[in-house]
């Protein structure tokens, strides 16, 4: 995969001109001396920058090691979303449920496919029962009132 991905890569304006340019800092940092250098680059520039630095610098990843460069969470959407919605609030504390708003969606989603499904089967087997209930009273009237004649 990232053999066929490296050729895409290297045109792109955003990836192969940005690792272009990182292996030119590379190139003069490594001209100026230096021995210890760290290249901090995304997912997304792995496969064309580690082609490069392997055909261009014969260099081979020794270790990897992944850090996260963002970690955001927001304390304030979960605020919003307990005032937008008081009561999925009320019902959270009721309950006991954690008041997460992808679990709560899906619990009313699913009572809700519920419900209409009973609602569903509800009106099959009314109409069933009154079906067969017509068609007993029917056959019912049809062979109390018939007259066989046998010669």
């Amino acid at each position: 995969f990232t053999q066929v991905t490296a050729a895409v890569e290297e045109k792109s304006v955003i990836i192969g001109e940005r690792n272009r340019a990182a292996l030119e800092a590379l190139q003069k940092t490594l001209d100026g001396g230096y021995k210890r250098i760290a290249i901090l680059y995304g997912g997304g520039h792995m496969p064309d920058l580690g082609r490069r630095l392997r055909e261009d610098f014969n260099m081979v990843p020794s270790n990897v090691s992944w850090v996260t460069a963002w970690s955001i969470t927001s304390d304030e959407q979960d605020g919003n979303i307990k005032q937008s919605f008081p009561f999925l609030k009320a019902l959270a504390e009721v309950s006991g449920w954690p008041l997460n708003r992808y679990q709560t969606l899906a619990l009313l989603i699913f009572s809700s496919v519920l419900a209409l499904d009973l609602w569903f089967w509800e009106i099959f087997f009314g109409s069933v029962v009154h079906w067969a209930a017509e068609a007993a009273s029917e056959i019912t009237h049809i062979v109390g009132h018939s007259h066989i004649v046998i010669s």
